[in-house]
Formats: structure tokens, C-alpha cells, sequence
């Protein structure tokens, strides 16, 4: 387990069960979604090298080979990648590194947390400026079992 200890943020990330995020406190206030029973059904988690579910878990590379990918989670169907299910190595502070299997030999996926202060700003502007950068980090991720965070969600939260 991987811990990150600012000034207002506290984040556990646990490298050995998908490099999800089990804990994100803000304020004395969590973020994160306990374990429920699921893999997916829990913190924060990369979805990588795909997102959402490959009907029976089967892909074809450019010359027609089949590949069958894990259905481990939604059995006979493949959900949300390799990283959900894979250790990750821990390579420094909030960066977690990922080795794919076939049919991705040699590729690697590298997530990464960063912390930055947005003092004074509030709702649908906080909301875009966090979403903005979430989409240039090229950060795919879910708040599983829930809908993605609204903008009074947010404002709330910092209003505490």
C-alpha cells in the first residue's frame, strides 16, 4: 500500500489489487468508495488498456488473429482492461507502472497522481478546470459504483 500525506489531501493507493485509489480524504472527508464484494465495485481505478466491456472478451489484430482477452470479471465478457485485476510496480511518489500481457507484449501504462492547489475557485469553473486536466493527463478512471462527481459535489466538499 502506497500512501501520499499533503497538507490537506491523504491518498492510499493499493499497488497489488489494480493500483486503485482506496482512500482520498479531503478535509476529513472521503472520496472513495469502500470495498463492496467486487473488484469493480470499489476506490478509484485505471482502466487500461480499454474501458468499458468487450463483448466475449475476444479482439482480432490487423492480420485477423483472435485474441481472448480475461473475462474475469463480467464472465463470458472482458470489463475494463488488464489493469483492474493486475499488480502494479510502484516506480516513486503516486506513479505506479503497469507490464500488459499479450496481445499488448511490451507495452507499459504508467499512472500517476498529482496534487494541485485551486484556492479560490468554485463550481462549474473548478468543475472544467479538473476535467480539462483529467482529460490532458490522458486519465481514464472510475468512481465505481457511482456516477462521476457533479460540480456541487465539489463545491460542497470545499465549502466544508
Amino acid at each position: 500500500m502506497e500512501f501520499i500525506d499533503d497538507a490537506e489531501f491523504q491518498i492510499a493507493i493499493d499497488n497489488d489489487n489494480g493500483a486503485r485509489i482506496t482512500s482520498l480524504k479531503w478535509r476529513d472527508n472521503e472520496f472513495a468508495v469502500p470495498f463492496r464484494g467486487q473488484v469493480h465495485t470499489s476506490g478509484w481505478y485505471a482502466m487500461a488498456p480499454w474501458a468499458g466491456r468487450i463483448n466475449e472478451g475476444l479482439i482480432k489484430d490487423s492480420q485477423g488473429q483472435e485474441f481472448q482477452l480475461p473475462a474475469t470479471i463480467d464472465p463470458p465478457h472482458a470489463l475494463h482492461g488488464f489493469g483492474i485485476i493486475s499488480s502494479w510496480q510502484e516506480i516513486g511518489p503516486g506513479r505506479s507502472l503497469l507490464h500488459l500481457p499479450a496481445p499488448y507484449n511490451g507495452a507499459t501504462v504508467v499512472e500517476g497522481i498529482i496534487v494541485h492547489s485551486v484556492h479560490g475557485l468554485q463550481g462549474q469553473v473548478l468543475n472544467a478546470l479538473l476535467h480539462k486536466a483529467a482529460i490532458a493527463a490522458g486519465i481514464t478512471c472510475s468512481r465505481a459504483g457511482a456516477q462521476p462527481p457533479r460540480a456541487h459535489e465539489l463545491v460542497e466538499a470545499m465549502e466544508k
